[in-house]
């Protein structure tokens, strides 16, 4: 009989063959060990680590599934062999493990918060809030859980509280710059927030952060060096913002390469990549080695296209990963940190006299601080029969939902009698949030069967609803960026009015650079007031519908030649003047 006291040694022995870099052996005796002991839970997440030094994530979650064979009853192997699925994308699968876990550990926050987010992936946002929720208040010291409650809060049309749960998870784990990002991210949501309140907050809780070593900056010669760096080089708003620059600049004074970290490549992240002058993909780099190789490409200017926003690089360039570093449309105002030497803005994002509530430089670019490529236009046009009732929508995302804002639709609503108002993007189909909706229009007298909700589909599918559509209502005080520009492209007018905040500008800048000074009011009253003008003026709504695709293809943000001068020479001038 084989001793099983052998099994710890020839573990330990395995571990030891791993560290001296012999992956092959220390397997192999990991093997031997659990041959003898298959209960020694240890063994299998010495496996996991050794496939995953070998890069074989596969590995490690059969390492953790063989365990789960031999001791069913570990609750700690469900967990990693959940995570190690979750790590493939196989979120069925994961979450079957952490159910698994809660079986076994029933009131385990860990547990109910995996599940909360493997059922997040799946698309089940009721059933991820509600196990958030049970997770935040089994473990109120557990700051993922409250992290990841407060971000389901902000999907369901409560951004104060979405603020307020991040403020406690950033409290219990200050340092924690992703939890940080969120919770400055999530503050430009919150109605009566301006833009100096965002610059005190942004600084307070980036100090951590600390000032950088300057790098001595280089004279632009012949041709400027830029890099963009983003998680979101793809059909995202900052891949429709750039690709015209990329593609109209001249390149033989403009060199653009992309530090791209984008996760689900697609023909957006194809087109930005052929026109790219190099192209480099970094998100397997951690944080220092990020900053190592951006140093290494001594770019004149390097661009933060993510802000606090997912996927940031943010805790690299606070460390500085260029001689001169700016912030540009990936994210709604200033970043907080020291670091970040400028801000690409416009008059209109950021007027005159505000320069304060920015700890950067604010860089106003004169025709947009974008240009704007639309995705392909369905074939088809806007019908509409003369007895129908109008309809508004929004097709922003749900977390710039807010119950001051429904209020204002809920009494444009009521002054157009019959009119239905269309919400689509991923989480409308969420059943607590349409519930909030429903709660918040009653008082105006507005029946639940004019609310129409719609979750996701295909881009294509997504915009032949715009011909459904009479006008769009913008959000506030996070306003439609790319959504505005998109319902103009599609033809389909977009009221707003511009707020105290960058976030809340965005559909006015896109306007009023458009030359659709009509369709900007100068407060709520005005914007509910113009929204229920409009609807009652057909003939009117049907003319300006009619000349927006003119007026769109001749406005600045669409002429890419135009801001591709723009940006070169407001580049060139940010360099020469720190040399």
């Amino acid at each position: 009989m084989i001793n099983p006291h052998l099994a710890p040694l020839l573990g330990a022995l395995g571990n030891v063959l791993a560290d001296s870099g012999d992956l092959v052996a220390g397997r192999r005796v990991m093997l031997q060990a659990i041959g003898i002991a298959p209960e020694m839970e240890l063994a299998y997440g010495a496996l996991a680590v050794m496939s995953r030094r070998a890069e074989n994530s596969a590995g490690a979650a059969n390492a953790f599934r063989l365990g789960l064979l031999h001791c069913p009853g570990s609750m700690p192997l469900a967990i990693h062999h959940g995570n190690a699925v979750s790590a493939l994308e196989d979120h069925a699968t994961a979450l079957k493990s952490f159910k698994r876990a809660w079986t076994l550990a029933p009131g385990a926050a860990a547990a109910a918060n995996n599940i909360a987010r493997a059922s997040h992936e799946l698309g089940d946002n009721r059933g991820s809030h509600a196990w958030f929720q049970r997770a935040a208040l089994l473990a109120p010291d557990l700051d993922a859980s409250l992290k990841s409650f407060g971000n389901g809060m902000k999907f369901l049309g409560e951004p104060r509280s979405a603020f307020n749960w991040l403020r406690r998870a950033v409290t219990l784990a200050p340092r924690d710059f992703e939890t940080v990002s969120d919770l400055l991210f999530a503050a430009s949501y919150v109605p009566g927030t301006d833009a100096r309140d965002l610059r005190a907050i942004h600084d307070r809780y980036c100090a951590v952060m600390g000032p950088a070593a300057p790098m001595p900056v280089r004279a632009v010669g012949s041709r400027l060096r830029i890099g963009l760096a983003s998680p979101d080089f793809s059909a995202h708003p900052v891949g429709h913002f750039i690709v015209g620059l990329l593609e109209h600049r001249d390149r033989s004074t403009l060199e653009i390469h992309c530090l791209s970290d984008t996760p689900r490549p697609d023909a957006m992240t194809d087109r930005l990549r052929a026109c790219a002058d190099t192209w480099e993909e970094t998100r397997a780099l951690d944080d220092g080695a990020w900053l190592d190789h951006a140093r290494s490409k001594d770019f004149a200017i390097l661009l933060d296209m993510a802000g606090h926003t997912l996927r940031n690089r943010l805790g690299a360039f606070a460390h500085r990963a260029a001689a001169v570093q700016g912030s540009w449309a990936g994210y709604v105002g200033t970043t907080g940190l020291s670091a970040m030497d400028f801000i690409i803005a416009d008059r209109f994002h950021v007027p005159v006299g505000e320069d304060d509530a920015y700890r950067e430089q604010v860089l106003r670019m004169p025709n947009g601080y974008i240009s704007y490529t639309p995705p392909n236009i369905p074939p088809g046009r806007h019908t509409r029969d003369a007895a129908a009732p109008v309809t508004f929508a929004s097709f922003n995302n749900p977390s710039k939902i807010n119950q001051p804002l429904v209020e204002l639709w809920g009494g444009i609503l009521s002054q157009v009698p019959r009119s239905r108002l269309l919400l689509k993007y991923r989480g409308f189909d969420n059943l607590d949030l349409q519930q909030r909706l429903f709660a918040w229009l009653a008082s105006f007298g507005v029946a639940p069967d004019r609310l129409v909700f719609e979750g996701a589909s295909p881009q294509q599918a997504m915009l032949a609803r715009y011909r459904d559509v009479d006008l769009v209502l913008d959000t506030a005080p996070y306003s439609g960026g790319a959504t505005t520009c998109e319902a103009l492209a599609m033809g389909v007018p977009v009221v707003t009015f511009p707020g105290a905040t960058f976030a809340s500008r965005h559909s006015t800048s896109h306007l009023l650079n458009a030359g659709l000074s009509e369709l900007v009011a100068s407060d709520a009253t005005s914007y509910q007031r113009l929204a229920v003008d409009l609807a009652r003026d057909q003939q009117k709504l049907r003319m300006l519908r009619s000349s927006l695709p003119g007026r769109m293809a001749t406005s600045p943000h669409r002429d890419h030649a135009r801001f591709a001068r723009d940006f070169t020479e407001a580049m060139t001038a940010i360099v020469n003047a720190r040399l």
